[in-house]
């Protein structure tokens, strides 16, 4: 069945049509509902080929991450599926561990005939987006879009406040010797958010344990050297909740029971925190908000008019067992 064929069925017009199957808030709820209970009974599905054909463009979106290994960004590509499938469109996650690999996800995401791409990077990757012409979110990165006249937006995770708010969370627990685990450099955010609200406390000492990779193993191994360093530590940061859950695993193979002789928190809030134990406290976005925002301006650039963005989204604390 055609989508015209579709549409005759109901006595609406194939755009109408069209824009209740994706859910636009342009058509009255109680028509995209008649029209959407429809195709179900039905079991109509748009011709995602026929409509790339009459673009002219492809309904596909690309998402360039980091890694597809990290829990965070798999539940995150997971998210975005689940809403791009809703809104019509098709995601093509890639990953790029540097500027080269950036570089050549670029070139094949170009080749598939996507014009919109939402990543993860800073300056240099914004420039290689703009180089190929394509519409960009950037995500979780400080750099500013007010300086160039391409269609970007930036969709920026708030994780110095989350640094702020989780710090002080571990403070009013009765913390007074916290440790940031496993930051990449000075300038990243959160740790930046746990310096601040230590130096608020009068904790001008900056007490961290750097690691070359944010893993459940670099969290095992970075402990030793944290109480060999800090050995009056009642309290662990950890970069991301992988590395919380490595630090746990290892307190507690060393004889220290967590929350009563160490604190652990982390961050992101994956699934996974609820469910291990002792279950992790962690601060984080809505996963699922954060996805909606991304499409959403995926798809919104795509016509004229478009505005470019900064859009910061908030961290909310998940107080659970470890802390």
């Amino acid at each position: 069945m055609t989508q015209s064929e579709f549409a005759k069925i109901l006595s609406v017009s194939q755009a109408t049509v069209s824009l209740a199957l994706r859910d636009d808030r342009s058509i009255s709820p109680a028509v995209r509902q008649r029209i959407q209970a429809k195709a179900e009974e039905l079991g109509y599905r748009p011709n995602i080929i026929g409509q790339m054909l009459r673009k002219g463009k492809s309904n596909l979106l690309g998402v360039i991450l980091p890694s597809l290994h990290h829990r965070f960004y798999a539940e995150l590509v997971a998210e975005l599926l689940q809403y791009a499938r809703e809104k019509g469109y098709i995601i093509v996650p890639t990953q790029a561990e540097n500027n080269i690999l950036f570089e050549k996800a670029v070139r094949d995401l170009k080749n598939f005939n996507i014009s919109e791409i939402a990543a993860i990077g800073g300056a240099e990757q914004l420039e290689m987006l703009l180089a190929a012409d394509i519409n960009s979110v950037m995500m979780e990165t400080s750099i500013s879009l007010n300086n160039t006249s391409h269609i970007a937006t930036r969709v920026h995770i708030d994780l110095l406040q989350g640094g702020r708010d989780i710090t002080d969370h571990l403070f009013k627990r009765g913390c007074k010797h916290p440790v940031f685990v496993g930051r990449y450099s000075k300038d990243e955010s959160r740790y930046t958010g746990f310096i601040q609200r230590c130096e608020a406390e009068g904790i001008y000492e900056k007490r961290f344990i750097a690691g070359k990779e944010n893993t459940l193993k670099n969290g095992y191994e970075l402990v030793s050297k944290v109480l060999a360093e800090y050995p009056d530590t009642d309290a662990i940061l950890a970069h991301n909740d992988e590395v919380a859950i490595g630090v746990i695993r290892r307190l507690q193979e060393l004889g220290k029971k967590v929350p009563q002789d160490i604190m652990v928190a982390g961050f992101d809030n994956i699934p996974i925190s609820a469910y291990h134990t002792p279950s992790l406290t962690s601060v984080g976005p809505d996963l699922q908000i954060y996805a909606r925002i991304i499409i959403d301006e995926l798809i919104a650039m795509q016509y004229p008019g478009y505005v470019s963005k900064n859009i910061n989204v908030p961290c909310n604390i998940v107080a659970r067992e470890t802390a």
